[in-house]
């Protein structure tokens, strides 16, 4: 196989691994984390769930890990090769932004990773809605969160408009502008997810959920403990 059909091939994989698995997996760490609106209940129970879930080791590690190396690995490569793109002033603009958010999202899930997953498995403490909001209660971790989230969603968003363009699924100038529009509609639902779910920690957030009456009990009898600085 030549070098310039190799490159096609992985740089097809690697937008097609930012959609599937990593977008799905996105949209669905945002929808747990929601679960926070509604108290630690509700949160610890969304967290349970997915632990207890069959070969959850197996979906990490397949799922997650690996075609997570391999897209921040080989989107690092890409930056370091890019040239000025030869687009029109927003799409030279979006390409920018798309390697920027790239970098800072590599940053952002090497600490969330680092300070949650591997923080939990090698000391064995349980993550639970009180730890993260005493984490969350320091605004610098806070300010963090935020700017990681901000990228890590616009990443996607513009990755998925990308997507659609490079798999050949919107051919015409007007399919791609309607796509962006609604790329990066998903993406503001997301986001609008992802910030209600770092309020839901500080003892804010919109309820986006009905709880049931069992964990509406469980929800108006806890509380969030905060402290001035993570533990």
């Amino acid at each position: 196989m030549d070098e310039s059909r190799k490159h096609f091939l992985l740089r097809r994989l690697h937008s097609l691994t930012g959609v599937v698995p990593l977008g799905a997996f996105l949209a669905e760490h945002f929808f747990t984390n929601a679960k926070a609106a509604l108290g630690p209940a509700a949160y610890d129970k969304a967290v349970a769930d997915i632990q207890g879930l069959p070969l959850l080791i197996f979906i990490e590690v397949f799922g997650i890990f690996l075609p997570l190396v391999f897209h921040a690995v080989y989107g690092l490569m890409i930056t370091a090769r890019s040239q000025p793109a030869s687009y029109g002033y927003l799409r030279n603009a979006l390409y920018q932004w798309q390697r920027t958010t790239g970098i800072i999202a590599f940053i952002y899930v090497i600490y969330h990773v680092g300070s949650t997953r591997i923080y939990f498995m090698i000391t064995g403490t349980e993550l639970d809605f009180d730890w993260v909001a005493r984490t969350l209660a320091n605004p610098v971790v806070l300010g963090v969160y935020i700017l990681g989230t901000v990228a890590v969603t616009f990443h996607f968003a513009n990755g998925l408009w990308n997507f659609l363009i490079s798999w050949g699924i919107t051919t015409s100038r007007k399919a791609q502008e309607l796509s962006m529009y609604a790329c990066f509609g998903i993406g503001a639902i997301l986001l609008a997810f992802a910030i209600n779910s770092l309020l839901g920690f500080r003892g804010g957030g919109i309820s986006w959920f009905q709880p049931s009456d069992h964990t509406a009990s469980l929800h108006s009898t806890a509380t969030p403990t905060l402290a001035t600085s993570p533990e």
